[in-house]
């Protein structure tokens, strides 16, 4: 799993997997639009993309 960096965000790579991703320490600032790619291996390289709202209340 490759996780890239955002400022203002943690992600608990233990607890984060194909199917949910866990932030840690949000703030209300972390709160806008996330999207999670997974792309398969060689050779198909098939990728899917979800993206939904996060909002930290």
């Amino acid at each position: 799993m490759k996780i890239f960096q955002i400022p203002g965000t943690k992600v608990v790579r233990h607890s984060s997997n194909e199917s949910q991703v866990t932030l840690d320490s949000v703030q209300m600032a972390t709160s806008g639009k996330y999207s999670c790619e997974v792309s398969a291996d060689a050779p198909s390289f098939h990728t899917l993309i979800s993206a939904g709202e996060l909002d930290v209340v």
